[in-house]
């Protein structure tokens, strides 16, 4: 990465996605080869301005690449919303301790923990992503400690896998940003309304190509996973990079705790720290003001009354769509994090999340942009439909494109109008993209344990279990859209 920042040691580490690990370390050892979003988007956004001028012209490219945002802005503002209240509504206390709950009862052997981890990540992944990653960190997490502390260590990298297995899941599940966006009835955060209509939340997840694969994958990775993880020190990680063989553990990988993933485990209630909430009832110089801000009830009237308005609303039949789902999610976040001010502050942590990718959106409305008033994209469908496979080849040709643009809900927004022209289904279509851009987070998964302060292990093991699961994962995709 371009940038710098100084870690607690005084050692410096690049970018966002960076630690003190090591050099080999995949976090900071990708986060120092793989350009930033901002800079992907400028280089696409640059080589589709060059693609479109013999059409356009210089005057009318620069035009739509400058203001092409303007039309989709309530689809970006939606999709940054997307990431930061399902953040501000999972790293709470009262979810952290749902969490601990339900560690608690898991088994903690060497394998049970990797099988156990990758089996939440994919679980919690199809409600929400941030559930799933965080949710799948923070259990594995503690899984490995118990294990340790027990004398019988889990290997982490493999728990660290199950966890990113939450951002495949969540492509695909109930809160899909692409699904929402197509299931918006107003049109207003569905920019294909009038060209391919509104596609029901229900028709894209009960999809049976969508159910037969995340059956699949329910089935087979977490015992996949639990089995390629080694036990103890005669097993060898064929992949492992750093010489050593058997189990590296938790405390190999997390040697030093980052500042972010401190500050999840101090809201979420999982680290002796003080929490980023301060209760200060019973302060004698509080202003009134701050005792309005601090109020539980002002809370619980403001949730009570948006829970009876959304709940309302979708039981007398209206789609479950992203705006419904944003407000949703807001509901939740207020009542989890208790009081306006926590809500607040943990949404203003929250936008870490999203951080890299608010100056991108710009550009991917502007390549969006370009394309349409080029009509390039009907060639590009073309192109698809060319290979007599639509939907598959819009499941390649989203995993590519996520590889450039870490954003699920961007990848469709830049794909769909080409896949659309195709005589494949919306709903079909839907699933491959989604597909496509889950499996490429898996990828650039680096970016989202940066995020938390996560380090990682030797990239080179890394690479292996993400080759190994693009090359499963696509087979059982491609597999299930020929059949469906």
């Amino acid at each position: 990465m371009a940038t710098e920042e100084s870690t607690t040691d005084g050692a410096t580490r690049s970018g966002p996605y960076a630690g003190d690990g090591g050099p080999t370390r995949f976090v900071p050892e990708f986060g120092s080869y793989h350009p930033t979003a901002l800079a992907l988007a400028a280089l696409l956004a640059l080589a589709v301005l060059l693609a479109t001028l013999p059409r356009l012209g210089l005057v009318t490219g620069l035009e739509q690449l400058a203001t092409g945002f303007y039309g989709l802005f309530a689809v970006q503002m939606a999709l940054v919303l997307w990431w930061v209240l399902s953040a501000t509504a999972v790293e709470s206390p009262y979810v952290g301790a749902a969490l601990d709950r339900l560690a608690a009862t898991m088994p903690a052997g060497p394998r049970s923990a990797v099988a156990g981890t990758a089996l939440l990540g994919l679980v919690l992944g199809w409600v929400n992503w941030a559930l799933g990653l965080v949710g799948a960190v923070l259990v594995g997490r503690r899984l490995c400690r118990r294990a340790a502390d027990a004398g019988t260590p889990v290997h982490y990298p493999a728990v660290l896998v199950g966890a990113l297995l939450s951002l495949v899941t969540a492509t695909v599940g109930l809160t899909s940003p692409a699904a929402l966006l197509m299931a918006d009835e107003s049109g207003t955060t569905n920019f294909l309304a009038d060209s391919v209509g509104v596609v029901p939340l229900g028709a894209f997840v009960l999809h049976p190509a969508n159910l037969v694969v995340l059956g699949a994958m329910l089935v087979t990775l977490p015992a996949g996973l639990a089995l390629v993880a080694p036990t103890g020190e005669g097993d060898r990680d064929a992949s492992d990079d750093d010489g050593r063989s058997g189990v590296t553990t938790v405390d190999e990988v997390e040697p030093l705790l980052g500042d972010s993933i401190r500050n999840v485990l101090a809201r979420t209630g999982d680290e002796e720290t003080e929490s980023p909430e301060t209760d200060v009832e019973g302060d004698e110089e509080t202003v009134p003001a701050d005792r309005l801000e601090r109020s539980r009830l002002l809370t619980a009237v403001v949730v009570a009354v948006g829970a009876v308005s959304i709940g309302w609303q979708w039981l007398l039949g209206a789609n479950v769509s992203l705006l419904g789902v944003l407000f949703a999610l807001m509901m939740l976040g207020m009542a989890t994090q208790v009081r306006p001010l926590g809500f607040v502050a943990a949404a203003s942590d929250a936008t870490r999340w999203v951080e890299h990718l608010v100056v991108p959106f710009l550009l991917y409305g502007g390549v969006y942009a370009l394309l349409s008033e080029s009509e390039l994209y009907a060639p590009i469908g073309d192109a698809l439909a060319a290979t007599g496979l639509p939907a598959v080849a819009s499941y390649l040709a989203a995993l590519g494109l996520g590889l450039l643009v870490p954003d699920p809900g961007s990848v469709w927004v830049l794909l769909a109008p080409a896949a659309t022209t195709t005589a494949a289904g919306a709903d079909a279509l839907l699933v491959s993209t989604m597909y496509g851009a889950g499996v490429s987070n898996l990828w650039v998964g680096f970016i989202f344990l940066g995020v938390l302060g996560v380090r990682g292990f030797g990239w080179r093991r890394y690479l292996t279990y993400a080759a190994g699961l693009t090359v499963y994962l696509s087979a059982l995709v491609g597999g299930a859209l020929l059949l469906f």
